[in-house]
């Protein structure tokens, strides 16, 4: 009897490692498959990026030069930018691209075509704005309404439109974005 019950309580620890075990497995899949699409995403939006470089003009003085696009702080979408950089020129400067990562608000972004602000960094906004004013420099953000009253492109995740532009802010720092990009877009004021 005691020989029974202690083989029984075996089976019984083994199934439920067994269980627990396939349950890990799940919870390990479901968790790579978040990774490899939060990879994936950060793809697509250095694509944006430098895709929105092929619709906005840049004075005179910008279009001669490395073509520089900032990063605030550490992220995959910075990565993926770095990787690209290697393959792709700015759009209709043709400029070679330099990625440059910082990991706080510097005065050394104002030497930037545009800098990029993830959702991750977006209560620094304001300090990067303020660094950059007046400067022809493009700030892109992620997610709606980043650009208020400042000299924006926001990236959107869902919706009809895949963008908000501050278009009036964009010009009156003497940039230009296309009217092609404008009609992908929702201008915000």
């Amino acid at each position: 009897m005691k020989h029974r019950r202690r083989r029984l309580t075996l089976v019984c620890i083994y199934a439920a490692l067994t269980v627990l075990s396939s349950q890990f497995c799940h919870i390990r899949l479901v968790a790579q498959t978040q990774q490899d699409a939060s990879k994936a995403a950060s793809v697509f939006q250095a694509v944006y990026i430098y895709n929105i470089t092929r619709y906005v003009y840049f004075p005179p003085n910008k279009t001669t030069g490395d073509f520089i696009i900032g990063v605030l702080g550490r992220t995959d979408v910075g990565l993926s930018l770095e990787r690209t950089a290697t393959v792709k020129k700015a759009g209709l400067t043709g400029q070679t691209i330099r990625v440059v990562v910082y990991d706080s608000p510097v005065q050394a972004m104002s030497e930037c075509h545009l800098v990029f602000v993830s959702d991750k960094f977006i209560s620094r906004i304001g300090q990067v704005a303020k660094i950059l004013k007046g400067q022809p420099t493009l700030i892109i953000t992620e997610g709606p309404n980043n650009a208020n009253g400042i000299p924006a492109i926001s990236m959107l995740s869902s919706g009809e439109k895949k963008f908000q532009v501050n278009n009036k802010a964009i010009e009156e720092v003497n940039l230009k974005v296309s009217a092609d990009f404008l009609r992908f877009a929702t201008v915000v004021q």
